[in-house]
């Protein structure tokens, strides 16, 4: 019998499987960029310029070929909004 092509072997769609691995991997990867801020501390750590500018020109360069590898996705549907939501103020005038 022919596998559907939406499932992974283990019975759990690609999208879901896409999802559950990639926001783990985001996770992990802003936990670490957290923990290179750490090293700014001038008490802690000495560092020069060039060093700083070599570490952040490395994680672009990086970042562009992995969004590069994603090439064309598919559009985002009408009906899902990934604006963030803003914080709405309500103002409460006499009655």
């Amino acid at each position: 019998m022919k596998a559907r092509i939406d499932e992974c072997d283990n019975g759990e769609t690609r999208g879901y499987r896409f999802l559950r691995v990639a926001i783990r991997r985001k996770n992990e990867i802003v936990k670490k960029i957290r923990l290179l801020g750490n090293c700014s501390n001038k008490s802690s750590y000495d560092y020069y310029q060039y060093e700083v500018d070599d570490i952040f020109n490395a994680i672009k360069k990086e970042l562009k070929i992995a969004k590069g590898r994603f090439g064309a996705a598919k559009p985002t549907p009408h009906y899902i909004n990934r604006k963030p939501l803003k914080k709405r103020s309500y103002e409460f005038g006499p009655i």
